[in-house]
């Protein structure tokens, strides 16, 4: 059975419509992550052996500056705010224009840090490895398209009492 002019027309005018929606569908959610109202990140994780994924949470959207030490700040974070808990994604990282991100490692390391985003814009990929060298734990952070990239070594929980890398007050890593 041939199909017929009416048919024919019909298919085309459904497919027509069919792709004027995903255009629609593309152009909004492209809008959407341009405006911030999407959040498009992404969050990769990797903990090298013989480090224990369960044992590492990642906590973003609290606030590293101004305080006395490092003490304050691992008092006063939010676990609802954690991205990565106990070896499972929780929830995609948020960043807008200062970005805090912890690190805690086993209840007994951690560390921090904040970086300046200059557009609204999300979509960025986050990869944090965590390793062991030596005695020593580090985290090392790619963060595209911002070009960043460092490592950062874990301190003792119990010395965070005496430390404060508040960059706002003059510490460093």
């Amino acid at each position: 059975m041939q199909p017929t002019i009416e048919m024919k027309r019909k298919l085309l005018i459904l497919f027509t419509v069919i792709l004027a929606i995903s255009f629609i569908c593309y152009k909004g959610y492209n809008w959407g992550i341009e405006n911030g109202i999407i959040n498009a990140n992404k969050l990769i994780v990797k903990v090298s052996k013989p480090l224990q994924k369960s044992k590492l949470t990642i906590i973003n959207e609290f606030t590293s500056m101004n305080r006395p030490n490092d003490k304050t700040m691992l008092n006063s974070y939010d676990i609802q705010n954690a991205i990565y808990l106990e070896g499972s994604y929780k929830k995609r990282p948020y960043s807008d224009d200062e970005n805090d991100f912890l690190f805690i490692y086993d209840n007994k390391y951690y560390c921090y840090f904040r970086y300046l985003k200059y557009n609204v814009i999300m979509d960025d990929q986050h990869y944090f490895a965590v390793f062991k060298n030596n005695n020593d734990i580090f985290v090392h952070v790619i963060i595209k398209p911002e070009k960043i990239d460092f490592y950062i070594k874990m301190s003792p929980i119990a010395n965070a009492q005496f430390l404060n890398f508040d960059v706002t007050k003059g510490g460093d890593r």
